[in-house]
């Protein structure tokens, strides 16, 4: 056999154990054959040697009684610990006692008992025995022998040439056992390998059947949610179909005119933008003198639902006491009971427009992102969640603070209660920026917002979204797929890069808080402030709120 790897320290300790058990089975079996036939061979002294009965029989059985014994003991734990002594002394008294028979009978019995041992040496070579523990078993046999044959010898046995013999049988024997022996400790070895290995085969399959059960069960969640998805999608079709029918279906609507004056207070100058529930207008508050903003219902003022969907916006605000969040100065009721949100006139450049006209780069990351993730940390103390943070509701001012985050149109309550109810099939908010959780209906939480400002700040930096689907391709990607990662080249530093990448984790727990967000990008401002000179010159003013997605920010 070609030899093996070397055998481990734990291998040859199991590979003795095993031989242990191998040769008390021997023990158990062999030795009962042992005494059947000494006892024949008692009979056979009787019968050969009528003047030496005694002598040559009571050795024979003295032999079975010793190796019975043995027989039993092999049965024993003590038989474990000390079977070599055992098999040896079972060996050392056969000797002992055949040579007792040779002196006794003057050698006359001798010859039968050489025969027993020339046989005892070759079976004891068949035993799981290495050639250390054959010569301990063995090799005090032919030395009792020879001394008894040596002082009553049979006349034509030189006792040289049968010592010469038995102790030839015995080398014989012992090379055999050596070979063996080494075979024996190879084909152990190999075969607790292969066990080894076949263990390690079969967990390995285990586990592989796990990740694929596994993976079986996350395609069939991902189509779950595919279906799911189809489901909302056709409902947000039917939806925008309402709504483009309620659209077209106040066209005729006549927009306020300057010089008219809501609730005696507030006289219009002129129109700054519509919206989907209503639209923004430049106005003077009498009261103070001061230019405002106003939001003019423009339909709707009979449904409750519509009303409180509309005035949410200015308690979402007027809750929020932040120098970045517009301020509402109040609300009421025209002469044609169309409700209206008084709010601080704000002029700035939209994000969007800067983004658009590649004005911004890594530098500006820290600055805008603090100053909004601080906003957010004031909203979210407030219980308020924007649930619309984007480019086109951030804007940025030429004076302090510089950076303002404007229509809490479709914020949300969170604790207590909310301030805008949800239906779960409706969709809030612009998809490009939403959190998966609020493209699936889920629960939404402050790490929506965050979700959404780390959008933002990926656009800034990248000039592009970490997702560039649209529509339903763009909902899938969110659910099933990772972001693409920011491109080194977009110079923003690694911790800054990593920072934004936690922000856009699928999981809201995995995200940072607003208030960890503002903090580690305050850290990274530091020699970065805003500068507004690089910023466009011309202009806008605050962008009106809306509960529905523009095509402007669809892209």
């Amino acid at each position: 056999m070609t030899p093996g790897p070397e055998p481990s320290a734990s291998e040859m300790a199991a590979f003795h154990a095993h031989n242990v058990e191998r040769m008390l089975a021997h023990l158990r079996h062999g030795v009962v054959a042992a005494v059947v036939v000494t006892l024949v061979m008692a009979p056979g002294a009787w019968l050969v040697y009528p003047g030496h009965r005694w002598e040559a029989a009571i050795p024979c059985v003295a032999g079975a009684v010793w190796m019975a014994l043995g027989s039993l003991l092999a049965r024993t734990a003590f038989a474990r610990r000390h079977a070599l002594a055992l098999t040896a002394s079972i060996a050392w008294g056969v000797g002992l006692v055949s040579s007792v028979a040779a002196w006794n009978t003057g050698g006359y019995a001798s010859p039968f008992f050489y025969i027993v041992f020339i046989g005892w040496i070759f079976v004891t070579a068949y035993l799981p025995v290495s050639p250390r523990q054959l010569h301990v078993i063995c090799l005090p046999i032919p030395v009792l022998f020879g001394l008894s044959l040596a002082l009553h010898g049979v006349a034509g046995w030189p006792p040289p040439l049968v010592a010469v013999v038995l102790l030839g049988c015995h080398a014989y024997a012992a090379f055999g056992v050596a070979g063996r022996h080494r075979d024996a400790i190879a084909a152990f070895v190999a075969q607790q390998r292969l066990a080894e290995a076949r263990q390690e085969l079969e967990r390995l399959n285990g586990e592989l059947e796990g990740r694929v059960e596994s993976q079986v069960g996350q395609i069939r969640a991902h189509a779950a949610k595919v279906d799911r998805l189809n489901k909302e999608l056709r409902a947000e079709v039917r939806e925008r179909s309402r709504e483009l029918a309620r659209t077209l279906g106040r066209l005729d609507v006549v927009p306020i005119r300057p010089g008219t004056v809501l609730g005696g207070r507030v006289e219009v100058e002129g129109t700054l933008a519509d919206g989907g529930m209503g639209s923004v207008y430049r106005g003077k508050d009498r009261a103070t003198g001061e230019k405002v903003a106003v939001k003019v219902m423009r339909e709707g003022a009979g449904n409750p639902e519509l009303v409180r969907r509309f005035l949410s916006e200015a308690e979402a605000a007027a809750s929020i006491d932040h120098p970045a969040i517009v301020e509402t100065r109040h609300v009421d009721v025209d002469e044609e009971g169309r409700p209206f949100i008084v709010m601080e006139l704000v002029e700035g450049v939209p994000l969007r427009s800067l983004i658009d006209e590649a004005r911004l780069d890594a530098v500006d990351v820290p600055a805008i992102g603090a100053r909004v993730a601080d906003a957010l940390v004031h909203a979210h103390a407030a219980g308020v969640v924007h649930r619309d943070v984007k480019p086109g509701n951030i804007l940025l001012q030429r004076h302090a603070p510089h950076v303002r985050l404007v229509d809490f149109g479709i914020a949300k309550r969170f604790g207590a209660g909310d301030l805008l109810a949800t239906h779960p099939e409706q969709m809030i908010g612009t998809p490009a920026y939403m959190a998966p959780e609020q493209i699936e209906g889920g629960e939404i939480t402050p790490a929506a917002d965050v979700y959404a400002l780390g959008v933002v700040l990926y656009e800034i930096a990248c000039g592009r979204r970490p997702f560039s689907g649209r529509g339903p391709a763009l909902r899938l990607q969110k659910v099933m797929a990772d972001p693409r990662p920011i491109d080194p080249e977009a110079g923003l530093e690694p911790e800054l890069a990593a920072l934004i990448m936690r922000c856009l984790r699928p999981e809201p727990a995995d995200r940072p808080e607003a208030r960890e967000l503002a903090a580690a990008l305050a850290a990274h401002e530091v020699g970065q402030p805003l500068e507004p000179s690089r910023w466009a010159a011309r202009p806008t003013m605050a962008p009106p709120s809306r509960t529905r997605m523009r095509s402007a920010d669809r892209r």
